[in-house]
């Protein structure tokens, strides 16, 4: 589901600024392997880990209060927090995607699961000015996804549990602010 934050053009880009202005950036481009035979790339972004301080608390705050508002609107899960957000942008010039997959952790391993499993997932549209880059959810099959329409200060909400993609950028960068919200196993 998509639910626009209601942030002015003035606080969007704020927020970019904000975003874009935060250390520790990191490219990623992670491939499935089949054998020795690389298929194709699974994920090529950059990525930057954004915990809360002075500067960029009431983006926390804010976020916080939409995530409630959402969960206990459509979702009703138990929640119980996240770690922090990721800031990702995907550049046109790298085609920068990420194939289909979950959020949610398939795995065994407890200190994985110390805090709970991912139930939701949200991807905020932080700019526009991009071509591709469009968000698809596997409804059912991959050959017809559902591609979600949405703009800059849109949220994207989504059980973790659901297979999604974003497709190729081909021109320009999209950026996005991802939230993955913990709580206990679905039971």
């Amino acid at each position: 589901m998509v639910r626009s934050s209601g942030l002015s053009t003035e606080l969007l880009d704020q927020l970019e600024q904000t975003l874009d202005n935060s250390p520790e950036e990191v490219r990623v481009a992670s491939t499935l392997n089949q054998g020795k035979q690389v298929v194709t790339p699974v994920r090529v972004s950059h990525i930057k880990w954004i915990r809360p301080n002075e500067n960029n608390e009431w983006i926390f705050n804010f976020m916080n209060g939409l995530i409630d508002e959402v969960n206990s609107t459509y979702f009703g899960f138990n929640l119980n927090g996240y770690d922090s957000f990721q800031y990702t942008s995907y550049l046109g010039d790298e085609e920068g995607h990420y194939g289909w997959h979950m959020d949610m952790h398939l795995t065994n391993n407890v200190d994985l699961f110390r805090y709970g499993v991912r139930k939701l997932s949200m991807s905020f549209l932080v700019n526009n000015g991009y071509e591709g880059g469009h968000f698809e959810l596997n409804t059912g099959t991959q050959e017809s996804p559902v591609r979600i329409q949405a703009k800059r200060g849109d949220a994207i909400f989504f059980p973790s549990y659901m297979c999604h993609r974003v497709t190729p950028v081909i021109d320009g960068t999209r950026k996005s602010l991802v939230v993955w919200v913990l709580g206990p196993k679905f039971v």
